[in-house]
């Protein structure tokens, strides 16, 4: 709706305003973006799933055509793909305003040709709009800042209810165990939500989830990302936590396992020595320490199954904890506190 006022210089004095005109727009172009602008995978999974989301503002909706191609390495062009190598799913993740749309495109049995530079293209009666997305190999997973909190202590404080608290592993440090039967036996598919939540620290299932066509909403469940601002599960995601639990189970039997055998050893130098067993399926460590009297995690990487902390850390540290890692993921921590002269396992975090 448009109409034009004349204003005298002074601005003093107006016109009435002229006679009203309506604009009326049928529509606009869609816009996209990627889930992940760049996706990092270890060298030897067997597949990749990749997502771009397509926002459609209006009331009025045409019709969308997706459109998924590669850059050629040779000719940087982009060249359309196909065939049994590829699956797509597009599907309307949010019918608010504005719309929200998702295509996903998995590839599978993968080889090094299909690292690259992928492109997904959307294009409505009004325009089209595309996304650029990058497919690399990772050979580590990164580490937090501070140590990630034990699924037990999480799921203790989310109130998950006995025996179902049982899959979450204990205090006293038996692994959490992802097990869709342990929730099916024990008639916990309500409970399933919150022990999604306490395992999201190192784990990102979020391309499996739009593959499965869970909601936007959801995704911090699949993902982890924005979990600390998701204060409760909002209910739309009910009906889709078992899918978010399939796709958790995909890569759980390839991450590592939880470390076993940590022991802290102090030298006649002051040092701290410490030492576990060789943990399957892990290609690093992490370990964190905590000082006396200090709230800071201090962190370093290795490759081996020991680390000698200097400095006198044998009378001045108190807290340690080791995560295994590798490509596909971390484990769940492993910690000790030092207590009246002895190191002893313990599972009460405290950040």
């Amino acid at each position: 709706m448009v109409y034009v006022i004349a204003i005298t210089r002074d601005g003093r004095h107006r016109s009435l305003p002229s006679e009203t005109i309506h604009f009326y727009t049928a529509g606009v172009a869609p816009r996209v973006v990627a889930y992940r602008e760049t996706v990092s995978i270890p060298g030897d999974a067997s597949s990749v799933t990749i997502a771009c989301r397509m926002e459609m503002p209006g009331t009025t909706h045409k019709s969308v055509h997706f459109e998924w191609k590669k850059i050629h390495e040779k000719t940087s062009h982009y060249e359309k793909i196909g065939g049994d190598k590829y699956s797509f799913t597009n599907y309307i993740s949010s019918h608010e305003h504005p719309r929200h749309y998702v295509s996903a495109l998995q590839i599978k049995f993968l080889k090094l040709s299909d690292f690259g530079t992928y492109r997904c293209i959307a294009t409505n009666d009004f325009g089209s709009s595309s996304a650029d997305i990058r497919v690399i190999q990772r050979v580590l997973t990164s580490a937090t800042p501070i140590p990630p909190e034990p699924p037990y202590i999480c799921c203790q404080r989310l109130g998950i209810r006995s025996p179902c608290v049982a899959v979450c592993g204990s205090e006293f440090g038996k692994h959490a165990a992802l097990r869709a039967e342990s929730f099916i036996n024990s008639h916990c598919e309500d409970e399933i939500s919150k022990f999604l939540t306490c395992t999201t620290v190192g784990v990102d299932e979020g391309a499996c989830c739009l593959r499965k066509k869970v909601p936007g909403i959801c995704l911090p469940l699949c993902d982890g990302f924005q979990m600390n601002k998701l204060d409760t599960i909002p209910h739309a995601c009910a009906v889709y936590t078992f899918s978010i639990f399939q796709c958790r189970m995909e890569n759980a039997d390839s991450r590592p396992a939880t470390v076993s055998g940590l022991k802290a050893i102090p030298n006649s130098d002051g040092d701290l020595i410490l030492r576990w067993d060789l943990t399957p399926r892990a290609d690093m460590y992490h370990v964190y320490w905590k000082r006396k009297f200090s709230t800071t995690w201090e962190l370093s990487s290795v490759v081996t199954t020991s680390k000698r902390i200097f400095g006198n850390a044998a009378n001045d540290i108190d807290e340690i904890v080791v995560v295994a890692s590798n490509s596909f993921g971390n484990a769940h921590p492993v910690r000790l506190i030092h207590n009246d002269d002895k190191w002893i396992a313990s599972y009460h975090f405290q950040f």
